[in-house]
């Protein structure tokens, strides 16, 4: 298998030169968002002012109609179950799937290069099933036809996933459960690329709470007998 690509970026810049990540979402909810958050705001803490870290909306802010509409029709979507399980399914069906990511190249991909060649990344992170194709295509064409630039997935559901999240080419992919792991493994993922860590926690969860269960239960008025 192919070893993680490392950007010739890092080899040769100095050490105190900043790092960029990128991290590409779709608002089609707000755990996409939330979870990029909380990862920028964890590498601020790990490596205080030593990267540059960029959320972008890749699809809404730099897609073409139809597509730049992801965010506000996922919205009716979700209020409408059968047109969202429509999408499920279409998406998982293999000839629409292999069709969409034809048309969505086609209409994106140059628009999608520009916004990763303008960032300058030494690192992309997708925080989303449908941040993979187009991008890990054009960083193949800014490196020079093979992609170097590393590329890591962070898969924000938890019991199940779309298997659009899952990209044979990623360097690595984060999963949070078990559950993901085992689906990864089935979407043709190797063991060495599949990491699990759970999910991206907001910066207000990370310090262990040093009160006890019932000293908290006894604060917020909660029934000390009763299941919370």
């Amino acid at each position: 298998s192919r070893s993680p690509a490392r950007p010739a970026a890092a080899v040769d810049a100095a050490a105190g030169d900043k790092k960029n990540v990128l991290f590409l979402i779709s608002d089609t909810g707000g755990g996409h968002r939330a979870s990029a958050k909380a990862l920028v705001n964890a590498l601020d803490r790990l490596y205080p002012d030593k990267i540059n870290t960029e959320i972008v909306d890749i699809w809404t802010e730099h897609a073409g109609w139809p597509y730049k509409n992801f965010a506000p029709w996922y919205a009716i979507m979700a209020k409408r179950t059968y047109l969202w399980r429509m999408l499920w399914y279409y998406g998982r069906f293999y000839p629409t799937r292999k069709l969409q990511e034809i048309a969505t190249r086609f209409q994106c991909s140059k628009r999608f290069g520009k916004c990763i060649g303008d960032a300058k990344p030494d690192l992309v992170v997708s925080v989303h099933p449908l941040c993979q194709d187009i991008p890990m295509r054009q960083l193949a064409k800014l490196d020079g036809g093979e992609r170097t630039t590393p590329f890591v997935t962070v898969v924000t559901d938890l019991g199940s996933a779309h298997n659009t999240w899952f990209d044979q080419r990623t360097d690595y992919t984060f999963v949070p459960s078990p559950a993901l792991e085992t689906m990864a493994k089935r979407c043709g993922l190797e063991d060495d690329k599949i990491r699990r860590r759970g999910l991206p926690l907001r910066e207000g969860f990370w310090e262990k709470e040093a009160r006890s269960k019932a000293e908290l239960r006894e604060t917020l008025g909660l029934d000390p007998d009763l299941p919370t």
